[in-house]
């Protein structure tokens, strides 16, 4: 059977065009939606496992932490990148949200944890 995507409505994009999102110049407001907005993070245990994933990273100097909040079924975090990471914000966001997901479905069996985009 064959999708017609074009019969979805398109979201617009929320990212700037001509934006490089890259370096420690600028300060980002993320928010990462849980899969299917189910309330994982309700879960003391579960949030433990992405709010340590946050204090590693920043840990490492990979990013600087201005604040974070995880409710139920999403994560708002505001952060800027370090001076020694390179790359870019969806660079960042891919493989927190990918690590993230590994620790969560090997121990709690959850899979996937996160929506698409960001």
């Amino acid at each position: 059977m064959d999708i017609d995507m074009n019969q979805f409505p398109q979201r617009k994009p929320m990212r700037l065009t001509a934006f490089d999102y890259k370096g420690p110049d600028h300060v980002y407001f993320i928010t990462v939606c849980a899969y299917d907005k189910q309330s994982f993070f309700a879960d003391h245990d579960l949030a433990a496992t992405v709010i340590n994933e946050i204090k590693h990273r920043r840990a490492l100097g990979e990013i600087m932490v201005y604040c974070y909040c995880l409710m139920p079924d999403h994560l708002h975090l505001l952060l800027s990148f370090g001076m020694k990471y390179d790359k870019t914000l969806q660079n960042w966001v891919s493989a927190f949200k990918r690590f993230t997901s590994r620790e969560v479905k090997a121990a709690f069996g959850i899979s996937p944890l996160w929506q698409r985009n960001f």
